[in-house]
């Protein structure tokens, strides 16, 4: 916008001296009215887009957030995802939703009370988001469920991603107090993974898929625990 007030101003400037009214003047001053009069369009056009009403999107990241671990929850998953399926649709470019849920959760809260599974909830969030890379969207997806959409990473990637996440959680234990204590609660993992399909896939379907690879996780973790009782 300033620009253009300054382009109008040169042209008005030009005007004033011009008394031999030459047709080259002439025609350097009808160029810097026009060009003064399209820059002040596009900066209020900027003005404008500054101050536009929140989208959706801004709203959901500004009050779509779970109060315990202060990240986003499944509402905000699925706009997102919608958003990054069409991207990578778009582009034609990878895209890998993974899923994970808190090992033993119930069984920390039953023993030693809901507000260590919270610190437990809170040292897992933390630990995935400082482990996930910058572009990839972390959220709270159940009450001992998180997700993560990886963009731009196919499911071996994925795999990658989730050993160095398992990896960390064992050599980091969560810090809660135990009878007023300090003490050191190491907490595990189990994971799925689906990678989005080139066409017709949406973020119910995605999900579903993750879901159903965590489900099938789970299942091989049980049949683990139930080998080593009986061993």
């Amino acid at each position: 916008m300033a620009f253009g007030v300054l382009a109008w101003g040169l042209g008005a400037l030009l005007a004033v001296v011009d008394e031999a009214g030459q047709f080259a003047r002439a025609s350097a001053i009808g160029f810097l009215l026009v060009l003064g009069f399209v820059a002040f369009l596009v900066g209020l056009g900027v003005v404008a887009t500054r101050f536009r009403p929140p989208t959706k999107r801004v709203l959901v990241e500004g009050e779509v957030r779970d109060a315990l671990t202060g990240l986003p929850n499944k509402r905000y998953l699925m706009v997102r995802l919608e958003e990054e399926i069409a991207w990578s649709q778009h582009h034609e470019r990878p895209l890998t939703l993974a899923v994970l849920d808190v090992n033993g959760l119930g069984a920390v809260n039953e023993q030693y009370g809901p507000e260590c599974g919270d610190d437990v909830l809170r040292h897992v969030a933390t630990v995935v988001q400082e482990t996930k890379r910058a572009s990839d969207i972390v959220v709270r997806l159940d009450e001992d469920e998180f997700a993560l959409v990886l963009p731009e990473c196919t499911s071996e990637g994925g795999e990658a991603f989730l050993r160095r996440l398992s990896d960390r959680l064992a050599r980091e234990p969560a810090q809660a107090l135990l009878d007023k204590r300090p003490s050191h609660i190491w907490v595990g993992v189990c994971t799925g993974l689906a990678e989005a399909q080139p066409k017709e896939e949406t973020p119910a379907s995605l999900l579903d898929r993750a879901r159903s690879d965590l489900a099938e996780a789970r299942e091989e973790r049980d049949r683990r625990r139930q080998r080593w009782r009986a061993a």
